[in-house]
Formats: C-alpha cells, sequence, structure tokens
C-alpha cells in the first residue's frame, strides 16, 4: 500500500442517493383508489383566531401552567410505561360531568376515550364502515369525513349544502337517506367536526 501524494486525486466511491430522493409514489404499492388523493393539511394561518384548526385564541392561565408543570413533574417519573390503557379514570371524570350537567346518568361504561376527532371518526368508520357501506355527509364540511372515509373503504356520499349560508336542502337530505340507506352519517355542527 502505498501513501497518495497531495498531487494524486483520491478514489472514492459513488455517493448513493437517499431513497427518499428517487422514490415517487408510483414506485409504492399504494392502493389505487389512494393515488390521485393529495395529503390533508389545514393551512397555519399567522392570524389571531384559527378557526380551521379549532385553536383557542387565549393562551392558558397562568394557574393553569402552574397546575400543568406541576402535573408533569409528577407524570415524567412513570414516562417510561404506558398510560392507563382504558381511560377509565378520565372517562368517570367525564361521565360525572356529563351527568351533573345534563341530569343524565352516565357511566364511565357509556363512554370511550380517543385521540382527538379523527382517531374517533376512523374508529366508527371502521366498526360500521367498510366496503359496501356509505357515510353520508353535507359538504363543505370537515375534510376529513371524505379522506377518512376512502382509507376506511367506506363509500362517501356528499349531499351538498347550498346558498350564500351552507343551509342543508332538508328535501335532498331526506330523499338521499331514504334512497341510499347510509350506514354513517355526519351532521355537520360548527363547533365540533366529530358530528357523526
Amino acid at each position: 500500500m502505498t501513501e497518495s501524494t497531495a498531487s494524486e486525486p483520491i478514489a472514492s466511491e459513488p455517493t448513493a442517493q437517499p431513497l427518499a430522493a428517487s422514490t415517487t409514489l408510483a414506485d409504492l404499492p399504494l392502493r389505487e383508489e389512494l393515488r390521485s388523493e393529495e395529503a390533508y393539511g389545514a393551512p397555519q394561518l399567522d392570524v389571531d383566531v384559527r378557526l380551521n384548526t379549532n385553536e383557542n385564541p387565549y393562551a392558558p392561565s397562568e394557574a393553569l401552567v402552574a397546575d400543568l408543570v406541576e402535573e408533569i413533574g409528577t407524570q415524567a417519573r412513570t414516562l417510561n410505561r404506558y398510560p392507563e390503557r382504558d381511560n377509565v379514570e378520565l372517562r368517570t371524570a367525564l361521565a360525572e360531568y356529563i351527568t351533573s350537567q345534563t341530569g343524565v346518568a352516565v357511566t364511565h361504561e357509556n363512554l370511550w376515550a380517543a385521540n382527538g376527532s379523527n382517531e374517533v371518526l376512523q374508529q366508527l368508520l371502521q366498526a360500521f364502515g367498510g366496503p359496501g357501506r356509505t357515510a353520508l355527509g353535507f359538504q363543505p364540511s370537515y375534510s376529513m369525513h371524505p379522506i377518512l372515509s376512502t382509507s376506511t373503504h367506506t363509500h362517501f356520499l356528499n349531499c351538498p349544502r347550498v346558498g350564500e349560508n351552507f343551509d342543508i336542502d332538508m328535501d335532498a337530505a331526506l330523499r338521499t337517506i331514504a334512497e341510499e340507506q347510509p350506514t354513517l352519517f355526519s351532521s355537520p355542527l360548527p363547533t365540533t367536526p366529530l358530528a357523526a
């Protein structure tokens, strides 16, 4: 073996391109019905009130921040473990709150908890949707309704909203329900994307 000098070029192996740089969707075994879809994305706008992402325009109070910091200090000691999987403590507290606010007796066994509306919607579609089943929606509304329907092989049927107020055409809605007999339907509510 000889040492190279400054005047001699050092041979190097070709630099490999990262996999992502050379891979396209056409190269992947993606389901055919998803190939023309685009990724979901709510624009992140730099404005005070972000209605499109259901954000609270008000920052947490100092008291809440202090409580959170204290609780995080306690919980951090158990971060090596999964949290309680059935959320019984959370569901019990929610049931007590619902009962106190509505007068309707509810227990933790009447509720389930999930990570946000998308997970709840997906679980509903996984359980009650699927091939040969239909979810009825009223668009424009929450854009994840048709996206999650597609991902669970559930036919999404849109009964378009009408006019400048985006009203539901009740005659068209009732006719569509009678004719199509959807397994699920989502009723658009301005305060919640879940409304299923």
